[in-house]
């Protein structure tokens, strides 16, 4: 629990549970921000609610203002009172930024800050400055379970909704997106749908597997659940940063002329050097309109209920890699860090990945697998090649906490 300013504190459910911590700082009221959560009377408090919900909801502001209301009311007749949400990190924080900008004539912003450094873990999350768009995220798994749960966080928090088609994956895959599912519940947020479907193969890729028409199935049936006016395409190993967001809600605004947005598929080789033109052998630069360098571009965000996918032409020797029809044109090519992906940084995908040094390259040395994944000592030859450390260039990247935290515990830990 943190004081805030005269009689008005922050905390967690459990605080507003705690009867000695209560009397301690004197609470003689306490606010539930929470619409999903009901918490018991305690004697000697006036208990009060105007919840929240934590994510996008057409209901929020009439509940914020409710909640300011009766704040005002509760400290202008003199009682000190407790706002609270789950863990007191955002909801709470915000209803008592919104009230005491209304109250100073301040920006709401700037009395959050202020709240954050009395309590760093505080934070504002997109829903709360408007930034949600009206864009559905699209993913196909099948057996992707070390990955999907980071995925999905990079998407989440911005989005409309997450539309996820399982493609009954044996490996815990399904069972941890429910188990995420049921995180968000519990505080309100939860925007995703997750679909079981049976290609009829037990492997993704198959043969006989047709990728064009499960992934259309999965972008008709994301239109049809949240009619949304954007789709976006990622799938388990893919990490969208928040600096794509941020452009987004910059860009798709009612004059954007263009039908779809495509990005780099950038690709970190360590925790602080990035794959560079030299690196991409064995995929493709192109170059923008303006002449802007682009690694392994794809097409990620298109217009909803006019592209669908058909077989690659280009490959007709495969149904993987299938494109868009009709061509999504014009197309907005948006540079900056917008989408990395985690094959050759940790995870299953990564072990692939760097035995590519033996199995692709012709390299003598052997990674020993009995042994942690370490890149840099594991294979060294390959570490150094010009496909990756030779060519790769230093980049200031504030890498998501449950990204390195992952990172961390993988077998040799970050490099």
């Amino acid at each position: 629990m943190k004081k805030v300013c005269n009689n008005v504190y922050i905390g967690t459910s459990s605080d507003a549970e705690n009867i000695d911590l209560l009397r301690e700082c004197g609470i003689t009221a306490i606010l539930n921000v929470a619409h999903d959560l009901n918490r018991p009377w305690v004697s000697g408090t006036l208990s009060l609610k105007a919840g929240l919900t934590n994510g996008p909801c057409e209901d929020n502001e009439a509940a914020t203002q409710a909640a300011i209301a009766i704040l005002k009311a509760s400290v202008s007749g003199g009682r000190i009172v407790l706002v609270h949400c789950h863990d007191g990190k955002d909801r709470a924080p915000y209803v008592v930024s919104r009230y005491l900008s209304e109250k100073k004539k301040t920006d709401w912003k700037e009395e959050f800050q202020k709240i954050k450094i009395l309590a760093p873990d505080v934070q504002i999350l997109p829903w709360m400055d408007g930034d949600i768009l009206d864009v559905v995220a699209v993913m196909v798994v099948k057996d992707d379970v070390y990955y999907v749960d980071m995925s999905i966080k990079s998407v989440q928090p911005y989005v409309k909704g997450v539309y996820i088609q399982d493609q009954f994956s044996t490996d815990g895959t399904y069972e941890k997106i429910l188990g995420i599912m049921q995180d968000l519940q519990l505080k309100g947020s939860c925007n995703i749908v997750v679909e079981r479907v049976d290609t009829g193969h037990k492997e993704r890729f198959a043969p006989g597997y047709n990728e064009p028409y499960w992934r259309t199935q999965a972008l008709k049936r994301a239109e049809a659940i949240f009619s949304p006016a954007w789709l976006l395409k990622i799938d388990a190993d893919d990490m969208f940063t928040e600096y794509f967001f941020k452009k987004l809600d910059g860009l798709l605004t009612p004059d954007f002329k263009f039908e779809s947005v495509r990005v780099s598929g950038d690709r970190p080789i360590s925790k602080d050097y990035w794959a560079t033109e030299g690196s991409y052998e064995l995929e493709k630069t192109e170059y923008s309109p303006e002449g802007g360098r682009f690694g392994d571009p794809h097409t990620q965000l298109w217009r909803a209920g006019k592209y669908y996918f058909e077989r690659n032409p280009g490959l007709p020797e495969t149904m993987m890699h299938p494109i868009l029809t009709p061509q999504p044109r014009p197309e907005y090519w948006l540079a900056g860090l917008c989408n990395y992906h985690l094959h050759r940084t940790f995870g299953p995908k990564a072990i692939a990945f760097w035995h590519e040094g033996h199995d692709i390259y012709g390299l003598e040395e052997v990674i020993d697998d009995s042994k942690p994944l370490y890149p840099p000592t594991s294979c060294p030859e390959f570490y150094n090649h010009h496909v990756n450390m030779a060519t790769a260039e230093k980049r200031d990247f504030k890498w998501p906490d449950y990204v390195l935290e992952r990172w961390s515990q993988w077998q040799g830990g970050c490099w």
